[in-house]
């Protein structure tokens, strides 16, 4: 009589790092994502209203006198980075490698179109480590 042959079928544990990568990048990309596609959609509504506005809004014009293009962009490389997440999430190491790029596109945009801002630091460190801290995480991916 012959033993049957049993095939692990398990599923590979998300270690909780990981989880906690995912879920951070699906609230941050998705916020940015709805922030892109307010301010493309309403640019104009909003510099109308800031000019009759008693508020001192001058810190939100550099941002508000970006060509609508800045916020496409920046909207589809957040829609990207979100897709990359969910495969990592699934533990899927292609999501890594979309994940990286399109937050590396994310940097350069901001270069692109607003040349005289300072150096953007802040979203370097940011992207740096979130990119370290994944690829950290690749041997648990398929």
């Amino acid at each position: 009589m012959e033993k049957p042959i049993i095939i692990n079928n398990q599923k590979k544990k998300r270690p909780d790092l990981l989880t906690l990568l995912c879920i951070l990048t699906f609230i941050g990309s998705g916020l940015q994502l709805i922030s892109n596609l307010f301010l493309l959609l309403n640019k104009e509504y909003i510099l109308e209203n800031l000019e009759e506005s008693t508020f001192n809004l001058e810190d939100f014009q550099p941002i508000l006198e970006m060509p609508s293009e800045f916020f496409q962009f920046n909207a589809l490389f957040f829609i990207i980075a979100f897709v990359g997440s969910i495969l990592m999430w699934n533990l899927k190491k292609i999501g890594f490698h979309i994940y990286s790029l399109a937050q590396i596109a994310l940097l350069f945009i901001i270069s692109v179109f607003n040349p005289l801002n300072s150096f953007p630091l802040a979203e370097i460190l940011i992207t740096s480590l979130f990119i370290l801290l994944y690829y950290r995480h690749l041997k648990f991916m398929n």
